[in-house]
């Protein structure tokens, strides 16, 4: 069987991208033929854009921008290097049409997992992740709606769309109720999140292709995707106590507050690094699902 998924491959995002490897291997471990479907509508994958200049042209973004490219470019040239070793790929498709055309080569296309029916992120581009009016055999598999507040604009492609899945898998179990208010059948399902298909021992040697290094053995690591000033007073108090070093790994832009003082930020963080400074650490702050996930 020839499958595809289709996902936010176009994110430079550790949680994206690392439950996009788990499924993708989960099934290829299976003796399936999988490939990522590689859809990245401009719109979408702008948001990592290393572009300086951008609409509407404003000169305090424009200085802001081409600082974050000093980090950018080495964590960008580290996904893509990862996505290109480790992923089969369509080739690049930017628009419905093609996302049309392209499904009808495979047997079986698996939408998620991640947020990928949060209208929040996807916007327009939502039916393409619902499959509306697409014909192909599909099935979600631990898709999340980011939270149970669909759009009452949009909850009408919803009920269009969920009735032509075989199956619907839910990374949130209490999204299950909430779907079948807008449309019901009875069998949707929650789901792990994709990571936890593969298990630690997958996940410790996926870490030793790391070459990443840093001074200390022994650390506090921080991984916050929205800036959290209780987060950072807590590892704070923890390193006083047990005389630790904190490291955050910092997602791609320039977070420049009074907060960080005392605390080294790594923005060169590819994927098994990341992996491998979770495997490490004595202790983690997040306030990530993923960096939640990799945690436990």
């Amino acid at each position: 069987m020839k499958i595809g998924i289709l996902t936010f491959n176009w994110a430079v995002n550790y949680g994206a991208i690392l439950q996009m490897y788990a499924l993708y291997n989960y099934l290829f471990d299976q003796k399936y033929e999988v490939f990522i479907i590689n859809y990245s509508p401009e719109e979408l994958s702008n948001l990592y854009s290393l572009s300086i200049i951008q609409k509407p042209v404003n000169i305090k973004k424009v200085v802001r921008k081409t600082l974050e490219n000093i980090y950018k470019k080495k964590l960008f040239n580290k996904f893509n290097n990862f996505i290109n070793k480790n992923f089969q790929m369509t080739n690049k498709i930017i628009n419905r049409t093609d996302l049309k055309n392209i499904v009808k080569q495979f047997d079986l296309i698996i939408v998620g997992s991640d947020q990928v029916w949060n209208y929040e992120i996807t916007k327009k581009y939502i039916e393409d992740y619902l499959l509306l009016e697409i014909d192909c055999k599909k099935l979600a598999y631990a898709a999340s709606l980011g939270k149970n507040n669909i759009k009452d604009e949009v909850k009408d492609m919803f009920q269009r769309s969920l009735k032509n899945f075989e199956c619907i898998s839910l990374r949130e179990y209490d999204s299950i109720p909430y779907l079948k208010s807008i449309y019901n059948r009875n069998d949707y399902v929650s789901s792990v999140d994709p990571v936890f298909l593969l298990d630690k021992k997958q996940w410790i040697r996926f870490a030793t292709q790391s070459d990443y290094k840093i001074s200390e053995r022994n650390y506090i690591l921080v991984y916050m995707l929205e800036f959290d000033e209780y987060l950072l007073s807590k590892a704070k108090e923890l390193s006083k106590k047990n005389n630790l070093p904190i490291y955050s790994i910092e997602i791609p832009y320039i977070r420049i507050k009074k907060e960080f003082k005392g605390i080294k930020k790594l923005h060169d963080v590819g994927l098994n690094d990341f992996v491998k400074l979770f495997n490490n650490a004595a202790y983690i702050l997040t306030n990530s699902f993923h960096g939640t996930a990799f945690s436990l």
